[in-house]
C-alpha cells in the first residue's frame, strides 16, 4: 500500500494538510463560508436585501442568479483570487442556500487558502447531500479522500459521481487511482486504461505511472 501511495504524492493542485486545521486568518464575514455564521446587523441585512433585489431586477431568479454567482466564484478560484471567489460563493448561498455547487466552492477555498480539512470535508458532504450538485464535486471530494489515503471511501464517492455523469472531469482516472490504492488492481488497471485518453495532463501522468506497475502488466 505504501508503494501505491507514492503514485499520488504530487497529484493534487490544491493543498491537503496532513492533519485537519482551522483557518489561520481572521477573514471578514464575506470571505468566510456562509458569512461565518455571524448575527448580521441591520445594515448588513439591508445590503443583502438590496443585492437580492438587484439580481431579480436584472432578470435572474434566485436560483439562476445563484448559479451565475457560483460560476463566477469558480472562475476567480481558478485564478487563485480566493477572497473574490468566496464573496461570489457567499452571494450564491444568499440567493439559494439549496444550491449544492456553492458548498463545493466553499470546500475548495477552505482547502487551498486555509488548509482547513475538517471544515472542507463538511462542505463536501453537504454538497453531495444536495441533488443540485454537479458531478465535479464528487470528483474533487474523491481526490481529497485519495490524498488522505481513504481509498475505499474515495471509490464509493467517485462511483457515485460517475453514476451521475459518466463524463465527470477526471472522475474515472481518480477512480483508477483510488482502486489501485485500495488494492483492487484488476479494476484499477482497466479504469486507468479507459481514462488515459480523457484525463488532464497531471492526472494522465499519474495514470501512466499506475500502468507501469507490475500489477498492470
Amino acid at each position: 500500500m505504501a508503494a501505491a501511495w507514492l503514485l499520488f504524492g504530487a497529484l493534487s493542485p490544491f493543498v491537503v494538510s496532513s492533519a485537519a486545521s482551522g483557518a489561520t486568518k481572521d477573514y471578514p464575514p464575506n470571505e468566510q463560508p456562509m458569512y461565518g455564521g455571524i448575527q448580521k446587523t441591520a445594515a448588513m441585512k439591508k445590503a443583502d436585501d438590496e443585492y437580492i433585489q438587484r439580481a431579480l431586477a436584472s432578470g435572474y431568479t434566485r436560483q439562476s442568479g445563484a448559479r451565475a454567482a457560483v460560476e463566477l466564484g469558480f472562475r476567480y478560484f481558478s485564478k487563485n483570487d480566493f477572497a473574490t471567489a468566496m464573496k461570489r460563493f457567499n452571494q450564491a448561498w444568499l440567493l439559494d442556500p439549496g444550491l449544492g455547487d456553492t458548498y463545493h466552492g466553499f470546500a475548495l477555498v477552505l482547502i487551498e487558502r486555509d488548509g482547513n480539512d475538517k471544515d472542507a470535508e463538511a462542505m463536501f458532504r453537504k454538497a453531495l447531500s444536495l441533488p443540485s450538485t454537479w458531478a465535479g464535486a464528487y470528483s474533487d471530494y474523491g481526490r481529497f479522500l485519495i490524498m488522505k489515503e481513504r481509498y475505499a471511501e474515495a471509490v464509493a464517492v467517485l462511483e457515485r459521481g460517475l453514476a451521475k455523469d459518466p463524463n465527470a472531469l477526471d472522475a474515472r482516472g481518480r477512480l483508477a487511482m483510488a482502486l489501485f490504492g485500495k488494492g483492487d488492481y484488476r479494476r484499477a488497471c482497466a479504469e486507468a486504461r479507459a481514462a488515459l485518453g480523457i484525463s488532464q495532463p497531471e492526472e494522465r501522468r499519474t495514470l501512466e505511472e499506475i500502468l507501469k506497475q507490475p500489477q498492470c502488466r
